[in-house]
């Protein structure tokens, strides 16, 4: 038999998860960014960094490291170099959001909610080519 109490925890219990689902979806649904353009920026250089200011356990996981030695690959070389983080900062200060990068193609892709010009990011020097993607 359900007693009073027990309908009263009931009903609580069933307001609450209502009014917290009222006030939460509202927050997760306005924090959702739709991004509609991608762009994959190929930058002409590594900027000034050199392969022996860094160590090669900074760079390279130790089975990477070991499979180099065995096949007789030196390293680390300028395509084990990331992507220069200056140019990722100046093409984000043009209004473009970072997604990730290649530092074997020596290249990022940023993305925008809106279309955007892309001749921005071609008149930047260390900029070789912008792909949409």
């Amino acid at each position: 038999m359900v007693t009073r109490v027990t309908l009263f925890w009931k009903c609580s219990f069933i307001i609450f998860v209502v009014a917290v689902t009222t006030m939460i979806a509202p927050l997760l649904s306005a924090q959702v960014t739709t991004y509609n353009y991608f762009y994959r920026v190929y930058f002409k250089d590594k900027g000034n960094q050199n392969p022996a200011n860094f160590r090669a356990g900074d760079l390279l996981s130790a089975k990477a490291q070991k499979r180099r030695d065995k096949a007789g690959i030196p390293y680390p070389v300028m395509n084990d170099l990331p992507v220069n983080q200056e140019y990722v900062n100046q093409v984000k200060s043009k209004g473009y959001t970072y997604h990730c990068a290649s530092k074997w193609l020596n290249t990022a892709l940023f993305k925008t909610v809106s279309h955007a010009d892309i001749n921005l990011l071609i008149s930047l020097p260390f900029v070789s080519e912008v792909k949409i993607v």
